[in-house]
């Protein structure tokens, strides 16, 4: 049997209406679970058709460019769980898969210089770190700079997701049903 590595996530709440939490740790992995198998079928299933259903509502697409749309839609959601891109909000057109996991590393790699900098400088003179449109114009110049060294840095990241994503669908695997006992049901 191969040897996984346990990874601990940040120390996270589920909050609902701001007066139910839920510390992350306290569940057992199989809330844990049903808990994202829920949200994966709420966010392929009920967002992906709300999004159909606007399409539709437009009048613009037949039944089979409303099935690519759909399915384009699903595929989107899904690079975005990976990317860590989910529910994250932003302004302008969204960046996703491989481009967002660069355009979050740019980020990262920014803050520390700006920290690094600060460090140096009387706190009079410490620099903030841009937001908005100055930071969207920023990312963009270090990305020209940077780009080859920050896609191999994407690449690492995304095949150590995806690692990451086999090893949790092997635990999780866990609690499937064993074969050969639903059809002994």
């Amino acid at each position: 049997m191969a040897k996984t590595q346990q990874k601990t996530a940040p120390a996270r709440e589920l909050v609902w209406g701001g007066d139910y939490k839920v510390a992350m740790a306290d569940l057992p992995e199989a809330t844990i679970y049903a808990l994202a198998q829920r949200g994966f079928t709420h966010v392929l299933g009920n967002e992906v058709a709300s999004a159909v259903k606007v399409q539709k509502d437009k009048g613009e697409m037949g039944d089979a460019e409303l099935a690519v749309f759909a399915h384009d839609k699903r595929i989107a959601k899904i690079n975005d769980m990976i990317a860590g891109a989910l529910g994250v909000s932003q302004s302008g057109p969204r960046a996703t898969g491989i481009d967002k996991v660069i355009r979050d590393i740019s980020v990262e790699e920014i803050k520390t210089q700006l920290v690094a900098l600060n460090a140096k400088l009387p706190k009079t003179q410490a620099k903030s770190m841009p937001t908005g449109k100055a930071l969207t114009a920023l990312v963009d110049k270090y990305v020209e700079k940077h780009g080859d060294r920050l896609r191999k840095a994407a690449e690492i990241r995304m095949a150590e997701v995806a690692k990451a994503t086999t090893d949790a669908d092997e635990l999780l695997g866990m609690f499937d049903e064993p074969e050969g006992q639903a059809e002994a049901a």
